[in-house]
């Protein structure tokens, strides 16, 4: 499994150097699940050589005692839910395992919007391993879509997004499943012109 993330990063960070890691979503650290996504995380910043300062983790459920426990093992956590809200000025992997729709969805809105100091598109500057968005817009319905992944919808259709697949080669099946690399590029003006700010409707989102 991790021959097979540690190919597809090492051939990613050839073109461009990653700099930063994001995650978003990992749980509570008393969970098996937790804990091998936070080892996948810190292998993986072991691997791009990413000094600590240059890390961010938050979860809604965290509380003081597993802030501390990040800043232990090298991990700088936040304590503000931006919700995913967040443009990615550097080059930065950002790791969402399992994360709902929503939060993918505000952050590719919030990159693909705005521009970094060299007038790209922030999206450009983001590699992320998440659930794989062709499977997410594969299984839920269009009506949903509109409402919770449209922007998703977008990069997908404008062909903004290249994804490859991870193959869940672990031996628990529940904890890198669905995981695919994300890599992207700018949209066009004229495609910027469609693309409104996501509303979510608070009965019907999973978003924390």
């Amino acid at each position: 499994f991790m021959n097979a993330v540690k190919e597809n990063i090492e051939r990613i960070n050839k073109v461009d150097s990653i700099v930063r890691i994001h995650c978003y979503g990992i749980g509570q650290l008393s969970t098996v699940i937790a804990r091998y996504q936070t080892a996948f995380l810190l292998t993986v910043k072991e691997m791009l050589r990413i000094e600590e300062a240059e890390t961010l983790v938050f979860d809604p459920v965290h509380g003081e005692n597993e802030r501390t426990v990040l800043q232990r093992i090298g991990l700088q956590s936040s304590t503000e839910n931006t919700q995913c809200k967040v443009r990615m000025e550097k080059r930065t992997l950002v790791f969402m395992p399992h994360c709902p729709k929503e939060l993918t969805n505000n952050l590719l809105y919030s990159n693909l919007r705005f521009c970094d100091k060299q007038n790209k598109s922030t999206v450009s500057n983001l590699v992320l391993i998440s659930n794989s968005i062709s499977n997410v817009l594969l299984r839920t319905p269009d009506s949903k879509i509109k409402k919770f992944g449209s922007i998703l919808k977008i990069a997908e259709d404008s062909n903004l997004v290249k994804e490859t697949n991870i193959i869940n080669s672990f031996k628990f099946s529940d904890i890198f499943n669905d995981l695919a690399v994300h890599e992207f590029t700018g949209p066009t003006e004229d495609l910027l012109k469609g693309i409104s700010t996501p509303v979510y409707e608070d009965e019907d989102t999973e978003m924390i």
